[in-house]
């Protein structure tokens, strides 16, 4: 065994009957567990060690000097070591049983207890695929990631994200990047292996670094550009399964256990689609929920810095117990991790609810087909936050709808830089301010396109001028 599977056996079982059972089925969970080690992908993304200790200290030092020409007899130059970076390495055990009752023993179920045993081989497997997968995504975002109710360090030795744009040098103090972005193509591709190739050490010495795999979600555009970018066509005769392709030196590797918000916003983004194709000329973006001003507030607090209760109401009606315990849960929820203010779609992973994900692709999608999107409330106006955060451009697309009640909706509004157009004391999102909008809109419409301009209805406006040099418009309040 690899040393990742251990099967124990529950005290006082150790009988005639029992024991006819314990240990082959002991050694066919180990047999399982063998068979599991030699079809995971995580061989691919991680550097595997045993260990006999609950915990490790793994430091480095600087490489050695070049050699120095010293001529025949010269003097051997002295090489000064430096410490590099270190870090405490502690383990975790996970756990897990099943039971096997007298009356399966009794009535010979071997079938069933190995069906059991082959159940806890499968969750061993998902809880250690998965495992790996949020030490990577926490990598990208912050230095620890919580999984299964505990923290997990995930940063490097010099206490950054693992993927970061600033790693410094130990000893110049140089910064070094290993995060990237932009769109999947050969080109950008070429560009990261030679970045990447060009990553020195603490002295400065080449690390020879020599990318070859390739860990992407399972999202069918993406897997097609991939799949060009390295010039790899998917040949039935070859060993390649539907998770991890070998292509020449690249290794593929299709992450199964994808976002639920990556996959909400594209559900958002094909029904503004769907409207364009059926020549809708506006899109009202609303929801019908329970709970989730809270997401929202969350959600809102990450993104803008700020606190809790400058962003928190009460929603549908709060007693002040309910109130404080409202708030209490969302500096909690906030707090469970890092969180990149700057990524929405890691804010919305950590926070947000799978309805804001897929407010927020809608927004986008309106804005990608062109069609004028109405924010209506507080949970919408808080997806449009998101979508302008990760496409500026959105902004362009955006008509607030009513003036929310919650405590949140104008610093959402504020940080867009829009107004309501619509001031009603309602309560209500739900879409419930986009019939009037579109009034509105079709309104102002008809001005634009209809009304006369000063010129068309020959009227001289030059006496105007000097009153629109300034403000001539507003009176001071006593």
């Amino acid at each position: 065994m690899s040393g990742f599977v251990t099967v124990s056996i529950g005290s006082g079982l150790v009988d005639p009957i029992f024991g006819k059972c314990q240990v082959p089925l002991a050694s066919y969970i180990e047999q399982l567990g063998e068979a599991f080690e030699r079809e995971s992908l995580l061989k691919y993304l991680f550097h595997f060690e045993n260990s006999r200790h609950w915990a490790e200290q793994h430091s480095s030092e600087t490489a050695m000097d070049d050699f120095v020409p010293v001529g025949e007899g010269g003097e051997y130059p002295r090489t000064g070591f430096e410490s590099g970076y270190d870090r405490i390495i502690e383990n975790m055990t996970f756990k897990q049983s099943f039971s096997v009752t007298q009356e399966l023993v009794e009535d010979a179920q071997l079938g069933e207890m190995k069906r059991r045993a082959r159940k806890l081989i499968t969750a061993y497997g998902r809880t250690r695929e998965k495992f790996g997968r949020a030490l990577y995504a926490g990598g990208l975002y912050g230095t620890t990631v919580s999984f299964g109710g505990k923290s997990f360090a995930c940063n490097s030795a010099d206490g950054l994200a693992l993927f970061h744009k600033e790693h410094v040098n130990k000893v110049n103090g140089k910064k070094q990047c290993n995060l990237y972005k932009g769109s999947f193509t050969a080109s950008l591709l070429g560009k990261i292996e030679t970045e990447m190739q060009q990553l020195t050490g603490d002295n400065g010495e080449l690390l020879a670094v020599a990318p070859d795999t390739i860990l992407i979600p399972n999202d069918a555009a993406l897997k097609d550009a991939v799949f060009s970018a390295i010039g790899a066509d998917k040949e039935p005769t070859t060993s390649n399964n539907a998770y991890n392709h070998q292509f020449g030196r690249w290794n593929v590797i299709i992450d199964p256990y994808l976002t639920q918000a990556l996959a909400a916003m594209a559900a958002g983004m094909e029904q503004a689609a769907l409207a364009k194709a059926d020549n809708v000329t506006a899109l009202g973006i609303g929801e019908m929920g329970i709970g989730n001003t809270s997401t929202s507030a969350a959600v809102l607090a990450v993104l803008t810095g700020a606190e809790i209760e400058t962003v928190t109401g009460r929603g549908g009606g709060l007693t002040d117990r309910a109130f404080a315990r409202k708030k209490d849960v969302l500096r909690t929820s906030i707090g469970r991790r890092p969180i990149r203010r700057d990524d929405a779609v890691d804010v919305l992973c950590a926070v947000g609810g799978l309805d804001i994900a897929a407010m927020t692709g809608a927004f986008l999608g309106c804005a990608h087909e062109g069609i004028p999107a109405a924010v209506d409330g507080f949970i919408s106006v808080t997806a449009a936050l998101c979508a302008v955060t990760l496409c500026p451009a959105v902004r362009d697309y955006l008509f607030l709808s009513h003036d929310s009640y919650e405590v949140g909706y104008r610093l959402a509004a504020e940080r867009l830089g829009l107004d309501p157009c619509l001031h009603l004391g309602m309560r209500l999102g739900e879409g419930s301010g986009c019939p009037l909008l579109f009034r509105v809109m079709e309104g102002a419409c008809g001005v634009m396109s209809g009304m006369a301009t000063f010129a068309e209805a020959a009227i001289h406006d030059g006496y105007l001028d000097e009153i629109r040099a300034q403000d001539s418009f507003t009176v001071g309040r006593p």
